[in-house]
């Protein structure tokens, strides 16, 4: 089981998309994230102590919109969260 959440960015000149990214990078870089792949349009993060991942990407036709996005894995063992007790 995992969590998957994207939203869009939207507004963002395409001149300024590189510093959106760079800034992004940055941000999940200081988390503990590690760059998997990356290009000129996209990049692509994994957090290697728990499995989540981030990603940023150009909106493709859409020049004023960025989307980011998240993967987070199942944070219990058997896929559902334990009884209190």
């Amino acid at each position: 089981m995992m969590v998957v959440t994207s939203d869009f960015l939207r507004g963002i000149p395409a001149d300024r998309h590189g510093a959106v990214f760079d800034a992004f990078r940055a941000h999940m870089l200081k988390a503990g994230f590690e760059v998997t792949s990356s290009s000129s349009d996209a990049v692509f993060f994994k957090n290697p102590k728990d499995g989540f991942t981030a990603s940023i990407d150009d909106g493709g036709d859409w020049t004023t919109t960025l989307t980011i996005g998240f993967v987070s894995p199942c944070v219990w063992p058997n896929g559902t969260k334990p009884p209190a007790g």
